[in-house]
């Protein structure tokens, strides 16, 4: 277990050396004016931890509702959750050994929230006997449409990668 986290914490860091850039969403460059979604962003969150309390994994991961399409809603939140939880289901948090400990945090926040573009910040924090690796991935989505604008990965290095 410890090799794998040492591989994920070298792959994290490898990853966002490639490039550096900004983010950059699409602009609407038609004339008409498009109405504004109503979205409001719900905070779930997915808590394991070991019997022995040597490994423990807390996601609190955004969830949406109040769209008037509920099929984009439904695709944003599957996207949502694939963001916050893919990833983590390899981790086997009950049969933990004591020298594979760690604990994994992932947060978000919401940066922007309007003109239809809804923007989430993760910030993923795991402690190991390895190390630490902090890992921020940010992303925006069109909520009339459910597209993803941009997403880009930056890590303990301060390095970003611009996904999209």
């Amino acid at each position: 277990m410890v090799k794998k986290i040492e591989i994920i914490a070298m792959l994290t860091i490898s990853i966002g050396i490639f490039v550096l850039s900004n983010c950059t969403g699409k602009k609407d460059t038609s004339s008409k004016e498009q109405p504004i979604e109503t979205v409001e962003v719900i905070n779930r969150e997915l808590i394991k931890e070991s019997k022995n309390g040597n490994c423990s994994l807390k996601i609190s991961y955004a969830q949406i509702e109040g769209l008037s399409n509920a099929e984009v809603e439904e695709k944003i939140n599957a996207e949502l959750i694939n963001k916050f939880i893919s990833g983590y289901d390899d981790y086997d948090i009950e049969n933990c050994k004591p020298e594979d400990r760690y604990k994994i945090e992932v947060t978000y926040s919401v940066k922007l929230n309007m003109n239809n573009i809804l923007s989430i910040l993760i910030k993923n924090y795991m402690i190991s006997p390895g190390g630490a690796t902090h890992l921020l991935e940010g992303f925006a989505v069109d909520v009339k449409n459910g597209e993803l604008c941009c997403h880009t990965l930056n890590n303990s290095t301060g390095f970003n990668l611009l996904l999209v």
